[in-house]
């Protein structure tokens, strides 16, 4: 089965952010079964020729949207940006038939209501790399999926939001995908590798969707696993690592 990975922020703001939890969940495919391709929007000018011009030349069975922000983070000149992600979903059933998954921190603060209004097939809340895995390939044996943790379908009687299931050992996960990005982009850009150590927050701070987004049991990489991850980094040319962690910042 083909899937497209397809990665639409587009906020620059402070700095562009590589797509980490899009790396990550890619990363757990199995491409035994499955052929992928990824197209990251954050520095693409036209984004509706390059998607369709890429919808037709790969014709995806899924195309797995990850969607990061709900706003452009200012209280001052807010700016909404999931309107621009339902144009990208338009722009994917104007080209394509292909089921339309959508996930990432956005979409799992309000995922209900965030799919009804994207108008999108499923959506996965919480961490997708294992509920993402288990959709495609259910979808690819054409198997029942409506049991798989965090999944939001469409039920007989409505919009059903399953409850997630955080990973425990993160150190079981294979490591991000950051190849299939343009990583010296990002750097000229202003940004830099984003790296995580950990999941979940135990914090009740008003103003945070920490705890909602990530869940409230701290779960930690092991230190080697992190020196791994920093070193596969720095093969690929990576300079300088941002400790993207909510709390450790």
């Amino acid at each position: 089965m083909r899937i497209l990975f397809v990665s639409t922020n587009r906020l620059k703001r402070i700095m562009p952010p590589m797509p980490l939890g899009l790396a990550s969940v890619i990363a757990q495919i199995d491409e035994s079964r499955h052929e992928i391709q990824v197209l990251d929007l954050m520095f693409v000018e036209q984004p509706e020729a390059e998607l369709k011009a890429r919808l037709a030349d790969f014709s995806p069975d899924v195309i797995a949207l990850s969607v990061r922000n709900i706003d452009n983070q200012s209280c001052y000149d807010t700016e909404y940006l999931l309107p621009e992600d339902k144009k990208v979903v338009e722009w994917c059933r104007e080209a394509s038939k292909a089921t339309v998954v959508v996930g990432g921190t956005a979409f799992t603060v309000s995922p209900t209501a965030i799919l009804e209004y994207l108008q999108a097939d499923f959506g996965i809340v919480g961490e997708g790399e294992i509920s993402l895995r288990e959709l495609v390939d259910r979808i690819d044996r054409d198997e029942d999926p409506s049991d798989i943790p965090g999944l939001v379908w469409r039920a007989p009687d409505g919009l059903t939001a399953n409850p997630p299931e955080y990973i425990e050992d993160l150190d079981s996960l294979r490591l991000p995908r950051r190849e299939l990005f343009d990583n010296q982009r990002y750097a000229d850009e202003g940004g830099s590798g984003n790296i995580l150590l950990k999941q979940g927050c135990t914090f009740d701070c008003l103003y945070c969707d920490g705890p909602h987004v990530m869940g409230r049991r701290l779960r930690m990489k092991s230190p080697g696993k992190v020196a791994e991850e920093l070193v596969e980094m720095e093969a690929l040319g990576i300079e300088t690592s941002f400790f993207a962690d909510a709390i450790f910042n």
